[in-house]
């Protein structure tokens, strides 16, 4: 995590990327994932933010159930809410 984050971020930063790598999700994905949900799913790019599967990936990781027939939207709603 950068210099500036704050404790709340890097645990959940933290609890993510150990949650992915348990799921069998390769170590520098897990990364990426954990980044970019603990910095409220913003990409670097940070035009569209992260597509439909990136977030589909998210709600998979954390358990959340419906995602298959989710919509973008709904997604990021469920992360949001969860």
């Amino acid at each position: 995590m950068s210099k500036g984050s704050s404790r709340k971020r890097e645990q959940q930063y933290e609890q993510i990327k150990e949650n992915a790598i348990e799921h069998g999700v390769s170590d520098h994905r897990a990364e990426e994932v954990a980044a970019r949900a603990a910095h409220g799913g913003k990409t670097r790019s940070g035009s569209q933010g992260p597509t439909r599967d990136q977030l589909y990936e998210e709600a998979r990781l954390r358990g959340i159930g419906g995602r298959s027939s989710m919509t973008k939207a709904e997604l990021r709603k469920a992360l949001d809410d969860h």
